[in-house]
């Protein structure tokens, strides 16, 4: 697998004075390989960054979605959205809005379609402009269904583990989350209180850990957005691309076949429901079946 580290101004997307400039990573097949005419744009979620789409671990290995799908021939972007991972954190992070970082995150698809058609990479000759699909996680599905209603970035979505219905938090647990989320500015991850949402049982521990040890902060606007049941249901309803919609068994939907009816312009929609996966996909047991399921969707 090859890749490249990209830096890209979206400032003149975002009301901020300052420069703001976003981290993205590109991946493409390894030399000599068939290569698809297709872009995967990878969407991360809350707490996390582009490493939950090129996951590597001391003592575990074959966790990357970004090296299985090079694999198969596919280019694939993951974004750093504005205020998370490596990207810009810029004040006040209440400006930092879902339109905000649609936007910069429609300009960096953009940037690399044309990147690519240059041949400005990998020393490919040029590339006619690319069939773009969002794999959009979480959050990120928050922030990619957005960006497909106000700008229409993607020929087909893949929305994965964001929920219209919203995820209920409730006890100690829902208290502790609801006053985490009334705070402003860049929020640490409260990893104590997900972790039975995003991991089952037969996850590795020590996975568990070193991924904790490296989750990112959140813009706190971003973060109750997320947290607020239908808050992009009306931009859901504009959907008219293919979708993929998919959940684990433990996620943040309470009934993934409800969430098929706020995607009412669609009319080719698919539904999977991972077994033995909690809402990290990517480190669930069976990844390898999501990813194959997601394989299988994309040459559909």
């Amino acid at each position: 697998m090859q890749n490249a580290s990209l830096r890209i101004d979206v400032t003149h997307h975002t009301p901020f004075r300052g420069s703001v400039v976003a981290a993205a990573w590109l991946f493409a097949p390894p030399r000599g390989a068939s290569v698809k005419g297709d872009l995967l744009v990878c969407l991360h979620g809350a707490t996390c960054d582009h490493r939950y789409f090129h996951a590597e671990f001391a003592h575990h290995s074959e966790y990357s979605f970004a090296e299985y799908f090079t694999g198969l021939g596919y280019h694939v972007l993951a974004i750093d959205h504005p205020g998370m991972g490596s990207s810009t954190r810029p004040e006040p992070e209440r400006l930092l809005t879902r339109d905000v970082v649609a936007a910069a995150d429609d300009h960096i698809v953009r940037e690399v379609i044309q990147g690519l058609a240059s041949g400005r990479w990998f020393g490919h000759q040029p590339q006619p402009a690319p069939r773009v699909t969002g794999l959009a996680h979480s959050l990120g599905g928050m922030l990619g269904i957005v960006q497909q209603a106000r700008h229409r970035t993607f020929e087909r979505m893949a929305v994965l583990g964001w929920s219209n219905i919203g995820v209920r938090f409730e006890g100690d647990e829902g208290r502790a989350m609801s006053d985490a989320a009334a705070q402003e500015g860049y929020l640490p991850a409260p990893r104590a209180l997900t972790r039975a949402l995003f991991h089952l049982p037969d996850v590795p521990a020590d996975l568990i850990e070193e991924d904790d040890a490296r989750a990112g902060v959140t813009p706190a606007n971003l973060g109750r957005a997320a947290m607020t049941p239908g808050i992009v249901a009306g931009d859901a309803a504009q959907i008219d691309c293919p979708l993929l919609l998919l959940y684990g068994d433990v996620d943040t939907s309470p009934d993934p076949y409800a969430e098929v009816g706020f995607y009412r312009s669609c009319r080719d929609i698919t539904l999977v429901v991972l077994r033995g996966s909690a809402h990290m996909h990517n480190y669930a047991s069976t990844r390898r079946d999501g990813w194959r399921r997601i394989g299988q969707w994309l040459e559909s």
